[in-house]
């Protein structure tokens, strides 16, 4: 069976390497606000979709190349303007073969309804950029099962190149709808810092050996900050060290759990942040690092506000 009526399948310039990004772009109107409002979507393997700017809390389902499964998202109203709207939709693909994803061709195709009738669709009008912040190609592995881990450069969203997504050949696709309701995304864990200091960069080549072999020097919260150190906050958290220094804070979501990384953070200059995650202080510190595992991601921060969201894969722990 194939639900979709116009869609094409698309994607950005074709290659073969692996950990492929490509945010694809389009815009509608609408003369009013839909009584109701669908999207069918299918992604080779993730997708993370945004209208006018609201994030829609939906994955792709776990599918083969050979038994392609599509979501149909129930949409609120409510997210739609009357006049110029736009959808978003964040692509990713593996493009190799792990414990959890059997290697297909890198693929996006969605169609978007209001009141039974498309008013939006995958095809050759439909822009995209690599230009996601994430980086594409070989980064850190989570490990062998999970494959990769990220790394995100805030610069790169600056100033997006768009061009004409490519259309992929037809295929004749048998698509299943999907078996199983969506999990469940609730509200930011509140955590609170526990231990904080200063540091010295052990110029290690991986995000996670960073986090677990630099020199960490413990200061009183006194010494770096005034604010209450609970988080999310709107006021935020101010830490401050001597010019040169690194800055290390060690954070306690308060129990185990799993979820997306969000953060939310303002640095005065460029630099390096690297954040490592696990499930126990044991080493004074996140094992992040295990033989060629690693628990960590890197961020090429920007200075002024940087906003990190990775709605590809979740991760598990309670210190960060």
């Amino acid at each position: 069976m194939n639900p979709f009526i116009k869609a094409k399948r698309i994607w950005g310039a074709p290659n073969n390497k692996p950990n492929q990004y490509a945010l694809f772009h389009t815009k509608f109107n609408l003369e009013s606000i839909p009584n109701t409002a669908s999207l069918r979507i299918r992604a080779d393997n993730r997708y993370s979709v945004t209208i006018n700017g609201e994030w829609i809390p939906a994955q792709q389902y776990s599918d083969y190349d050979f038994y392609p499964v599509y979501d149909e998202i129930s949409l609120t109203p409510s997210l739609f303007n009357v006049g110029e709207n736009t959808i978003d939709i964040l692509g990713y693909c593996q493009n190799e073969s792990s414990s959890t994803y059997r290697k297909g061709e890198p693929s996006l195709i969605f169609e978007l309804y209001a009141d039974g009738k498309i008013i939006a669709f995958s095809g050759e009008d439909t822009f995209v950029t690599e230009n996601t912040g994430f980086q594409s190609g070989e980064v850190e592995k989570l490990s062998t099962q999970l494959s990769y881990s990220f790394r995100y450069d805030t610069h790169d969203t600056l100033f997006p190149k768009y061009v004409k997504a490519t259309l992929l050949p037809e295929r004749d696709m048998d698509y299943r709808l999907r078996p199983i309701p969506q999990l469940k995304v609730g509200d930011p864990i509140p955590s609170k810092i526990i231990a904080q200091g200063v540091f010295v960069d052990s110029k290690q080549d991986k995000s996670g050996k960073s986090v677990y072999c630099d020199f960490l020097s413990a200061r009183f919260y006194s010494e770096m900050s005034q604010d209450i150190n609970s988080l999310p906050s709107e006021k935020g958290i101010t830490l401050t060290a001597d010019k040169g220094e690194g800055i290390y804070a060690i954070i306690d979501l308060g129990c185990e759990s799993a979820g997306y990384v969000l953060l939310d953070f303002d640095v005065k200059n460029d630099c390096k942040v690297n954040c490592g995650y696990g499930e126990h202080l044991d080493d004074l510190r996140v094992r992040s690092s295990i033989n060629d595992r690693n628990f960590a991601f890197q961020i090429n921060a920007a200075k002024g506000q940087n906003k990190i969201f990775w709605p590809i894969k979740r991760i598990g722990g309670r210190y960060i």
